[in-house]
């Protein structure tokens, strides 16, 4: 595997993505079999989603005790699926040509919905990678499910495809998307005079086929302005009580908000965002 340098964290996170398909694709057929028992998306053409029914979502929980690269992948979505049941549901889609999907749905309203699958079942020649779609006109605010939070707006019905091998597939007709996703793990520990912070990781994808945009342009980042991605402060001045004023210990203040930049035709911009006051 290539070495990971703020160069080639894009390859790097390719190849990583190519293991866990061909990991999960190598794995036993027990996923394959739950998409033959829920039976709806088999011969499909069209991109769509099918909530799977109870009995396949039963058995896509037994998959997953204990995990594993395949199950992975689907304990999340059921446990993400389960921050908010009215309107987040696990199903499965299979585009032509590609590999049988696992897939999150989160619908608005009827006919307004938000899907992303994970095509990472079925064996080559089935291509492997990420399918996102939505319907014209969602505008989701900024959506809290605990430490996720989530916003999605577009234009146009249109359905994209990230293959692992490289490349978007993007749809014939004009359209966009707009996602945002930050999850906060909540790590606090210590206070003002030593502690140590741990800020959200956040994700911002927009897909374009709108005249003069380009047609990918993702974020990817650790922490924000507000409040890093890692930060370690100590004031040993504090610390010291009596002794911290007749020795003069300058405060450290250390933080770090990384982010990556990948847009079409440019090259990766990586940058650490490292902050010191010592």
């Amino acid at each position: 595997m290539v070495t990971a340098t703020p160069e080639t964290l894009g390859q790097v996170l390719g190849q990583v993505l190519q293991s866990a398909a061909d990991a999960a694709a190598a794995a036993p057929d027990a996923l394959s079999q739950v998409f033959d028992q829920a039976g709806q998306t088999v011969g499909r053409t069209v991109d769509q989603a099918e909530q799977l029914p109870a009995d396949a979502l039963t058995a896509l929980e037994q998959l997953i005790d204990p995990p594993d690269w395949a199950s992975l992948l689907i304990f999340l979505l059921l446990k993400v699926r389960d921050l908010d049941p009215d309107h987040l549901s696990v199903g499965s889609m299979q585009p032509d040509g590609w590999s049988r999907a696992v897939t999150l749905t989160y619908t608005v309203e009827p006919g307004k919905s938000v899907t992303i699958g994970f095509a990472m079942t079925d064996p080559a020649p089935a291509r492997h990678g990420i399918v996102l779609q939505a319907t014209a006109g969602l505008a989701i605010a900024a959506t809290p499910l605990g430490p996720l939070t989530f916003a999605v707006s577009s234009q146009g019905d249109a359905s994209w495809r990230m293959a692992f091998s490289g490349g978007v597939q993007p749809p014939a007709e004009q359209a966009s998307i707009n996602a945002q996703l930050s999850w906060d793990p909540g790590i606090h520990a210590g206070n003002d005079t030593a502690g140590i912070s741990v800020g959200a990781l956040r994700l911002v994808a927009v897909l374009s086929t709108l005249p003069g945009a380009p047609l990918y342009s993702l974020r990817l980042g650790f922490g924000d302005a507000a409040r890093p991605g890692l930060e370690a402060k100590v004031d040993l001045g504090q610390l010291l009580g009596a002794l911290g004023a007749i020795v003069h210990v300058a405060a450290l203040d250390e933080s770090y908000t990384p982010e990556l930049v990948l847009t079409q035709g440019a090259g990766p911009q990586f940058s650490l965002g490292e902050k010191s006051s010592a």
